[in-house]
């Protein structure tokens, strides 16, 4: 599955105008933001489903600010500086990504698989850093991740710190929404799989995102609160279940000294109500 082969979640991929001033804005920016290039004013206006005059009023509005560059060569227009880095680099979030660059790097180059940092904002999960292994994995992930929780190695971390009442609140009816045909859609069996995962010290996840992807992720802890946590993911092939334990036992440790030695956890921690 491509990037482009995904089905579209925002206005400025499936170019439906958004309601309100605000959004309409937004749509520009997530426009230009996943552009390969610089965009002309037109370009722009196809991308977001917006008439010529509001899209050029947005983009007027949103280049002072600097979410948005002109060109003045060609008259495109790039992301700006507050668009591209919005936190400060002395930011915890950013100070975290570089204390723990070289730890996902040893990681890697014993797993050979490619990993990844991931932070849990709320709800929600972002990918925080990423050393590459053997495989690209572009066509599957982005910065904010969307994967079903239940479905996803990281989500079912995510779960695990939840009581009963509002992780049934957070998924629903049965049976869960399946990508795969492999993947959990009862809450006895991904209650299994948590209580599972919380007597191991890492999640799994095979061919429930994706058939023929397989990831393993293991908490990063404060003080008893999850901040978020390190995952690999590769082939399922490769990352088969007979060397699930070596690989997961890996992480585990990992995750255990990135929350036991890294200055920035604490303010992370802060930051993120953890």
């Amino acid at each position: 599955m491509t990037k482009s082969q995904r089905k579209p979640s925002n206005a400025a991929e499936v170019g439906t105008p958004a309601n309100g001033p605000l959004l309409r804005g937004l749509s520009v920016l997530r426009a230009v933001l996943d552009a390969p290039a610089p965009m002309t004013l037109a370009e722009l206006a196809d991308r977001t489903g917006l008439d010529s005059s509001t899209t050029l009023r947005l983009a007027q509005t949103l280049a002072p600010e600097g979410y948005l560059v002109r060109h003045e060569a060609g008259k495109r227009y790039s992301p700006g500086p507050r668009a591209l880095n919005m936190l400060s680099p002395y930011h915890p979030m950013n100070t975290f990504r570089r204390e723990t660059a070289d730890i996902l790097q040893q990681l890697r180059d014993h797993c050979g698989e490619t990993i990844g940092l991931i932070v849990f904002v709320g709800t929600e999960r972002l990918i925080v850093d990423i050393a590459q292994g053997r495989e690209a994995l572009a066509p599957f992930y982005d910065t904010w991740l969307r994967t079903p929780l239940h479905a996803a190695a990281s989500g079912k971390l995510l779960l695990a710190t939840m009581g009963p009442r509002r992780l049934r609140s957070m998924l629903g009816a049965e049976p869960f929404a399946a990508p795969t045909q492999h993947t959990i859609t009862s809450y006895e069996a991904l209650d299994t799989e948590l209580t599972t995962a919380r007597l191991k010290g890492y999640a799994q996840s095979i061919d429930e995102v994706h058939v023929g992807l397989t990831a393993i992720a293991a908490p990063v802890q404060h003080e008893g609160g999850t901040l978020g946590c390190i995952v690999t993911v590769g082939s399922s092939t490769r990352l088969s279940r007979q060397n699930f334990e070596s690989a997961g036992d890996a992480l585990s440790d990992a995750a255990a000294l990135i929350g036991a030695a890294t200055p920035s956890v604490r303010p992370l921690a802060y930051y993120l109500g953890v």
